[in-house]
């Protein structure tokens, strides 16, 4: 804090505690009480500056988070996390365009960052592709699979209570156990309202 700021705080308090007490303030303590409350909310802006959350990154520029991710990564920018430190991405942003200016400005369509369209492209190709290997019987929708996969799991139920009749509760527990291992990877494939009847 330089000599400065003490002396526009000291009379910015004075300025409060004048008007506290129904005195009217010298223009000198207003002018620093202004100050000091500019540079409070210049402050406080700066600290949200620095945690934008993801969401409005998004929608401020009109792409997915996994665009912005792919773009983070290929290009060095510091996005990610559930905020964005705006400086520090605007930095990074500037640097990148000042260590690719050659490229960008030599029209050379090799070196180019991939446009909207062509990105849009790529992503038709891939559904193309998807559409057709479903097709060819290749794909199957996972939302066709789960009545397969809770007959199996009543298969499944079903030798286990075999195992508990048969060889007592340490056969029928390593089951147990091996089908819970087995539920939790299938979860993050699950549905949300999907269940798994095992």
């Amino acid at each position: 804090m330089t000599l400065s700021d003490k002396i526009d705080r000291d009379l910015a308090r004075q300025a409060l505690e004048k008007q506290r007490q129904g005195q009217r303030p010298s223009v000198r303590e207003m002018a620093a009480l202004r100050r000091v409350e500019r540079d409070r909310r210049e402050e406080e802006f700066l600290a949200g500056c620095a945690q934008i959350p993801q969401k409005w990154w998004r929608e401020w520029s009109g792409r997915q988070t996994v665009t912005l991710k792919a773009q983070a990564a290929r290009y060095g920018l510091p996005f990610g996390g559930k905020a964005v430190d705006l400086p520090k991405l605007v930095r990074a942003l500037h640097d990148f365009l000042a260590a690719n200016a050659h490229k960008l400005a030599s029209g050379d369509e090799r070196n180019a960052t991939p446009t909207a369209m062509e990105l849009r492209q790529a992503e038709d190709a891939k559904i193309r592709r998807l559409e057709r290997l479903k097709m060819e019987g290749r794909l199957v929708p996972i939302d066709e699979l789960w009545p397969a996969i809770d007959a199996f799991a009543g298969h499944i139920r079903r030798a286990g209570e075999s195992l508990l009749r048969n060889h007592g509760p340490e056969a029928h527990e390593i089951l147990k156990h091996a089908l819970e291992d087995a539920s939790r990877e299938l979860d993050h494939y699950r549905p949300a309202d999907g269940e798994l009847h095992a």
